[in-house]
């Protein structure tokens, strides 16, 4: 199966680079993969060094309902 990689970020060209995707994968029958790496919020230390529940997993999910 072929499959597409289409990375974006949060410019305005990323419905575009979206949309180039999928007109391409429906084009030869690929699939469309979306990635959209996120970087740490500053807000966040590194809590792997201590016993306390890490929040980064939440607050990344909830920064990713935002951009959508």
């Amino acid at each position: 199966m072929r499959k597409i990689l289409a990375a974006v970020d949060e410019s305005e060209r990323a419905i575009h680079v979206v949309t180039k995707a999928v007109v391409l994968a429906h084009a030869c029958s690929a699939s469309v993969r979306v990635y959209h790496a996120v970087a740490v919020p500053q807000d966040f230390p590194a809590a792997a060094h201590t016993g306390a529940r890490d929040l980064l997993p939440a607050r990344l999910h909830d920064l990713a309902e935002e951009w959508l």
